[in-house]
């Protein structure tokens, strides 16, 4: 029962809160106030403009993203495994690389090495997404 009313307390303070803020009277609550700008929308908006606004906030947005070249299947739906190629290292050295959509992380191999495997242990069966093609 004690737990009831604490809960209750602590939702009614908020909601008090919260109604200060949106008061128009209110002054007490500065710190949740914003200049707001008002803009009628006489006429409709040129597209072309909007477009071109568009481009460019999407290039200053990836403007240092690098631009990946994209291979893979021919018909995605069949296999679904896209590759880039990266470069990396001093001299740089070309790498082709699984894109992975599950992950941000890449791995190469720092250096050669005979003892590491050459294949995963994963086996599809085992695997209750597993499509054999």
């Amino acid at each position: 029962m004690r737990a009831d009313i604490s809960s209750w307390m602590w939702f009614l303070f908020t909601l008090a809160v919260i109604l200060a803020a949106v008061s128009p009277s209110s002054s007490t609550v500065s710190f949740l106030t914003t200049n707001v700008l008002h803009w009628e929308m006489t006429r409709l908006p040129n597209m072309d403009q909007l477009r071109a606004q568009d481009r460019a906030t999407h290039a200053h947005l990836f403007s240092g993203v690098p631009d990946l070249y994209v291979f893979g299947s021919a018909v995605p739906d069949l296999y679904g495994i896209y590759y880039t190629k990266v470069k990396l290292g001093s001299p740089p050295q070309e790498f082709s690389l699984q894109i992975d959509t599950g992950s941000d992380l890449l791995w190469v191999n720092a250096k050669s090495c005979a003892n590491c495997p050459r294949s995963s242990s994963f086996t599809c069966i085992s695997s209750i997404s597993c499509i054999e093609l």
